[in-house]
């Protein structure tokens, strides 16, 4: 069975660099030669962040490393963060990083009224595999 892949149509952007965590020590790593890369290949969505004009964004990443042969438990990788503009730069207020296990990409990645009551919420659907795949919604008033 096939699912689409919600980030397929987007520019794939190739960022160079150190792992910074966990999750990416475990993505960058070739578990047979016990190497790591350095080369990720993203791509991402951005979104205003409803109710802070054009002070806030959304911003959901997916991104692999480039030649890494990593454990299932770290196949790709799927973060939301959250930019607050600060004068002239933009500045990390918080990140969520979306389960690992078994994740290749994101099938849904859109902004909906999900209850009806005027709140946006961002819904971020993983292809994970198995019966308990998860749909995650993430409220986004003030």
């Amino acid at each position: 069975m096939s699912f689409p892949d919600a980030l397929a149509g987007e520019k794939v952007y190739r960022v160079v660099g150190k792992a910074t965590n966990k999750a990416e020590e475990g993505a960058s790593e070739d578990i047979a030669k016990q190497t790591f890369s350095r080369e990720r290949e993203l791509r991402t969505r951005v979104f205003p962040r409803p109710n802070e004009g054009s002070g806030g964004l959304l911003v959901v990443l997916q991104y692999s490393f480039v030649g890494a042969n990593p454990a299932m438990a770290y196949l790709s990788l799927g973060l939301l963060v959250h930019l607050i503009k600060n004068g002239a730069h933009w500045d990390v207020h918080d990140r969520f990083l979306l389960e690992t296990t078994h994740h290749h990409s994101l099938q849904r990645v859109e902004l909906l009224d999900l209850r009806g009551d005027g709140i946006v919420d961002l819904v971020i659907e993983s292809d994970l595999e198995g019966p308990d795949r998860p749909t995650a919604a993430f409220r986004c008033s003030t």
